[in-house]
């Protein structure tokens, strides 16, 4: 049963009991307002209980209607401090969340600040390398043209150079001429100034000079008979190379018209002097008396 339903009882039950009583009063007010005219007596004591019996449901009415407003009141105020407590809750987290992002915001500005700094710093740093560029520039430009008195000397060098290696012994020939095409074409590319290729060109000179007064045993490779072979060879100045192939077969380099070849010793007597050579060369015996065979002279085979 809801409070509605309770209160609206309350009040048909004291109606009833009001109507109740007026109308005994009624019947009570007839016989003794007959005793009254009979006896001839006030009728103000019948007022008074009429007023009371009036008044008495009155009274249970409000009481009743009073103590059901002051319940839902208190129903009503237990709610209004819950939706109180919780306003209090949402608006402690809106202010918690305005701070984070007024924090955040901060943090946002000083960091743009920052880079904005360090942009105008590399803005700056590119402009003097800029600057520094174009200074290197007009200081190649001039060295270039101070220097091109130079070019005829470099290039006449390199190209006598070049046929004294094509024409000496055929001793890491190929990478020998690749070191000088190199040099040469860092300095047309612009990559060397003529200065520092021509020292270079001098220590390639020097490299071929110490050559001629050294002698060793390296390996590299020979073309026997047409066939590529790594074989270890001794290099006697730049005057004779002897080879040994993995066969055991010893030989050296001579000149055949414009080029180099290989050939194979037959007699016993130059294959033991070169043996000899050889071992005494692994041992790292280079100072004494060597009978080695004549390679000076040119063979053609």
């Amino acid at each position: 049963m809801t409070k509605f339903q309770q209160v609206a009882r309350a009040v048909q039950q004291p109606t009833r009991s009001r109507d109740a009583l007026a109308l005994k009063a009624g019947r009570g007010s007839q016989s003794v307002s007959g005793r009254a005219v009979r006896h001839g007596q006030p009728s103000a004591r019948l007022s008074v209980f009429d007023l009371c019996a009036v008044l008495v449901p009155l009274c249970a009415l409000f009481f009743a209607v009073g103590s059901a407003q002051a319940q839902d009141i208190s129903e009503l105020a237990k709610e209004l401090a819950s939706l109180r407590g919780e306003v209090e809750v949402l608006s402690g987290e809106l202010s918690e969340g305005k701070t984070e992002l007024q924090d955040q915001l901060r943090t946002y500005a000083r960091q743009k600040s920052e880079l904005t700094l360090e942009l105008d710093r590399e803005q700056i740093r590119l402009q003097k390398l800029r600057l520094a560029v174009a200074q290197k520039q007009k200081e190649v430009e001039a060295q270039n043209q101070r220097f091109k008195s130079l070019l005829p000397i470099f290039q006449e060098t390199a190209s006598a150079l070049r046929g004294y290696i094509e024409n000496s012994l055929p001793f890491r020939q190929e990478e020998r001429l690749a070191e000088l095409k190199k040099l040469e074409d860092g300095l047309e590319g612009g990559l060397m100034p003529p200065p520092k290729a021509l020292v270079r060109l001098w220590g390639m000179v020097e490299d071929e000079l110490r050559m001629t007064r050294e002698s060793g045993m390296y390996r590299q490779t020979v073309s026997l008979n047409g066939d590529e072979q790594l074989a270890d060879v001794v290099r006697l100045g730049m005057v004779m190379m002897f080879f040994k192939n993995a066969q055991g077969e010893v030989g050296h380099a001579y000149r055949s018209g414009e080029s180099w070849a290989y050939t194979t010793f037959k007699d016993t007597n130059e294959i033991a002097m070169v043996e000899s050579l050889f071992d005494r060369f692994k041992k790292q015996v280079r100072v004494g008396l060597f009978e080695l065979p004549n390679a000076i002279v040119t063979k053609e085979q």
